[in-house]
């Protein structure tokens, strides 16, 4: 006789149940598991990615975003061994159940966003819902038939259940009253041996469960936090990097620049800034994002190039719009910058295309070279990223002008928001003289660090 206390009623087994629970226990714990490595990984960006979910307030995606990775690998590791198995597949199936309605709205609601199921997830142009939703409900009725039919095979379960056995006198000893009761009492015996033992071990199991789960959640909370940035003033992770004098009109221009959409908007309105900028009609915050940076195939070419495109702005800003200017378009062979693949350009790139615009003195070139090959900006733009998300900022490009955001940005719907504010602003006080160059100790005149607090606009928030 085998006895499983703490359980409640299942379907009577048939036959093969118990292999076919076994194989549906370790799929569902192996697929956990694997799930959570990345997001242990890369807790800021699954963060970003349920926030790009829009369901949530900020604070419970922030317990989403930390807890779930940590939450999802105790599952997988409890699932493969067996133990406490009908609950455990009970807490994964609801888990399971509330990423397939969140990837669904999310789908019906036409997010730019992948599920980060099965990975980190992220912003994308295309997102493919059909085989992530698909597979997390073959997961979820493998969780469900777990629970069903929870006596598995190769599980501590199971182990501890084979322990249980209390091995029935023949029919000669039942008929005998004594014998009867000697094997009722070792049968009561094994029953409450076996009810504090389960009552322990799922006390045990839980408690461990929500600690580990919380430990976990606050280390990568921790390992999320961004650390201090020394920078040149041409540089700030609120403002990304300022163009110009305060003017009555200042536009913030968020850029990935592995975004086909944003590097061609950016290039469209080149002329524009050239004219506008020292005319004192316009102010420019260039923020570069780097949201794309799990489409590019662990290249993450997004990063580094807005870390090259801010090691120019080391050098002064003017240099700065005009490396952004190739990043957005062609180098001077006439190849275009922005990957089509998600291989992504080298270092060796990146220093080319600054020889190529030249007029760099020898100091400049090595400050350049260092801040490129080294990523020293890599955490300013992982900021600017952060800024972006909680913003509510997903595909670039994304254009605000003085705090009102461009329902559709395009060189003719900037150009018509520049004219409506410069109309009704102060007078222009056009600059004969370049933006003067940011120094290395972080000094820099006005025009390079002065800020504009655009009311409403997610740099001034």
């Amino acid at each position: 006789m085998s006895l499983k206390p703490l359980s409640f009623p299942s379907p009577a087994p048939f036959r093969g149940s118990g292999w076919i629970g076994t194989v549906a226990r370790l799929a569902v714990g192996v697929v956990l598991l694997i799930s959570s490595l990345p997001k242990l990984e890369g807790p800021r960006s699954f963060k970003q990615t349920v926030r790009a979910y829009d369901f949530s307030p900020e604070w419970l995606t922030k317990i989403i975003g930390y807890g779930l990775p940590v939450l999802l690998f105790v599952l997988g590791v409890v699932l493969i061994l067996g133990m406490l198995t009908r609950w455990v597949a009970l807490l994964a199936a609801i888990v399971l159940l509330v990423l397939s309605v969140a990837v669904i709205q999310a789908a019906a609601r036409g997010l730019h966003v992948s599920s980060g199921i099965f990975g980190v997830g992220g912003l994308t142009p295309s997102p493919s819902w059909a085989l992530p939703v698909l597979l997390t409900l073959v997961l979820l009725a493998a969780a469900v038939f777990v629970v069903l039919w929870p006596d598995t095979r190769l599980a501590v379960d199971d182990y501890l259940a084979r322990n249980d056995w209390v091995e029935q006198p023949s029919a000669k000893r039942l008929r005998d009253p004594q014998g009867r009761a000697k094997y009722e009492r070792e049968v009561a015996a094994k029953v409450r041996a076996a009810t504090v033992r389960n009552r322990f071990l799922g006390v045990g199991v839980a408690v461990l469960t929500v600690v580990v789960t919380l430990v976990g959640a606050t280390v990568l909370r921790s390992n999320a936090q961004f650390r201090d940035v020394t920078s040149v003033s041409a540089v700030s992770p609120l403002h990304g990097v300022t163009y110009g004098k305060d003017a009555a009109a200042t536009a913030e221009i968020y850029t990935d620049l592995f975004s086909p959409e944003a590097t061609t908007f950016a290039k469209s309105i080149k002329d524009l800034i050239a004219k506008d900028v020292p005319a004192n009609l316009l102010q420019v915050k260039f923020h570069l994002v780097a949201g794309l940076d799990h489409s590019t195939d662990g290249s993450g070419y997004s990063t580094r190039a807005a870390n090259a495109a801010l090691c120019a702005a080391d050098v002064s800003t003017d240099f700065f719009v005009k490396y952004h200017n190739v990043l957005v378009s062609t180098d001077k062979s006439g190849k275009l910058v922005r990957p089509t693949s998600q291989s992504g350009r080298g270092v060796a790139d990146f220093l080319r295309y600054a020889t190529e615009i030249g007029g760099l003195t020898d100091d400049q070139q090595t400050t350049f070279r260092d801040c490129v090959q080294s990523e020293t900006h890599k955490d300013v733009v992982a900021q600017l990223t952060e800024s972006a998300s909680k913003a509510g900022i997903g595909l670039t490009p994304v254009v605000y002008v003085n705090g009102t955001r461009l329902a559709s940005p395009s060189l003719e719907s900037l150009t018509a928001a520049i004219a409506a504010v410069d109309a009704k602003g102060p007078a222009p006080d056009p600059s004969p003289t370049p933006t003067p160059t940011a120094t290395a100790s972080g000094s820099a005149s006005a025009s390079t660090t002065a800020t504009v607090k655009a009311s409403g606009s997610p740099a001034a928030s």
